[in-house]
Formats: C-alpha cells, structure tokens, sequence
C-alpha cells in the first residue's frame, strides 16, 4: 500500500461510511523503444528455428562495421530458411516474419500506388531528405 505524501489528510472512515471505489492499480511502466539490433533479431531467427546458431555467429563475427539496417545485413547473407520449405530470406520475408514475432501489423506499401501529389504536400523535401525517406 502507498504511503501517503507528508502534510496529506483524508477524512476518517466510520462504521456508516465506505471507503470509496477501490484504489485503481496503475499499469506496469511502459519499456522505452529503441533500435532494432542485429544481435537481438538474430537470436530471435535461431529462437523460432530460421537459421542455424553458427551461421549467426559467424555472421557477427565476420562482419564489418556497417551503417545498413540490421534487417537489409541479414537479407543480404541471402540465407535459406533451416524450416522447411526451406524459403529464401529476402527483406520482405524478413520483415513480414519479424511483425508477426512482435504482434504488429505488417502493411505492404507499393511505391508505384503510392499518390506523389498528396505526400509531397504533407511531407517536405528536406523532412524526406533527412530521415531518408
């Protein structure tokens, strides 16, 4: 039970009165978001069955400091998946497959349905420029 802040009074409760609603218990503190890390969703492929503990390790330990996304270096390995039907691991598949693992929605844009018009009007050339976009 909480411990009430100093100087804070409430009024006493008798045999007639209620307490009141019971005390609301607050949700759990939100984890902060943060960046998607090679590590983590390599680990999470060797979890689910995807590739094979070595090749992720040789992988990390292989490779050289790069800026790509951490999805765009695994598609690039060019992995078959270990499950049957033994699927190529494109960026797509790789996407797709990690949405899933995290509960989100996976939304396909076709950039040649995509109305110029209406984006260029919402979202600046510089806006686009620096969150490459």
């Amino acid at each position: 039970m909480a411990t009430p802040l100093p100087g804070t009074t409430f009024p006493p409760t008798g045999a007639g009165q209620s307490a009141g609603p019971p005390a609301r218990v607050p949700p759990p503190p939100k984890q902060p978001d943060r960046r998607l890390r090679l590590e983590d969703i390599l680990k999470l492929m060797v979890a689910d069955g995807l590739v094979a503990a070595a090749d992720t390790e040789n992988m990390l330990r292989v490779r050289t400091k790069q800026y790509d996304h951490p999805l765009e270096t695994i598609a690039a390995m060019r992995w078959k998946s270990v499950k049957p039907p033994h699927k190529m691991m494109t960026l797509d598949f790789i996407v797709e497959w990690l949405a899933a693992k995290l509960k989100i929605p996976y939304l396909h844009i076709d950039p040649l349905k995509v109305d110029l018009g209406a984006v260029t009007a919402v979202v600046s050339n510089a806006y686009a420029e620096r969150f490459r976009i």
